[in-house]
């Protein structure tokens, strides 16, 4: 049997009121995705717990009820816990409906970056706003590396797969 394929979209906050609602916090560029889908799992002891969605508020935050969970103590269990969707439950780009508001590379934050010389330069841990650019923070060979999200410079973005392939000039990532 293979095993199912996982893609972060968020994390569980807190709850929200006494009928065992949770406020959540869902990447943007995946929230038509939660939106849409009847099942998240939640990361549990080590292994996926499914839950069915049986509500979804969007306000000035997200707030989710899942199915019998229907106490404030019973979502109290559930704060502060890693959501994924199944891999193959993430919509294509030409499904997607929902216009998402411009914000640059924001979304690629915990992405793995990519370089067509060098390979895996490792995860993108911040992405930093600034005057002329984004900048990626990105750890690799044991320092800090800031490498600048510019059109340029990346050749792909897999967001399924939760890369940013680059084509970075030579010399970036050294001392």
């Amino acid at each position: 049997m293979s095993e199912k394929k996982f893609v972060q979209i968020g994390y569980t906050k807190k709850t929200h009121g006494l009928g065992g609602e949770l406020k959540v916090n869902i990447d943007a560029a995946m929230l038509e995705d939660f939106i849409k889908t009847e099942l998240v799992f939640l990361e549990e002891r080590g292994s996926k717990t499914p839950y069915f969605i049986e509500k979804v508020r969007i306000g000035n935050e997200v707030i989710v009820k899942f199915e019998d969970v229907n106490v404030k103590e019973t979502a109290q269990n559930l704060t502060g816990k890693a959501i994924f969707l199944r891999e193959s439950d993430v919509l294509e780009d030409s499904e997607r409906e929902m216009e998402l508001p411009d914000e640059g590379y924001g979304y690629c934050l915990n992405f793995i970056l990519i370089d067509k010389t060098v390979g895996e330069v490792g995860k993108i841990e911040d992405i930093l706003d600034m005057p002329a650019q984004q900048m990626a923070v990105v750890e690799h060979a044991g320092r800090q590396v800031y490498v600048p999200l510019i059109p340029q410079f990346i050749e792909k973005v897999d967001k399924k797969g939760r890369k940013v392939f680059v084509n970075l000039p030579e010399g970036l990532l050294e001392l």
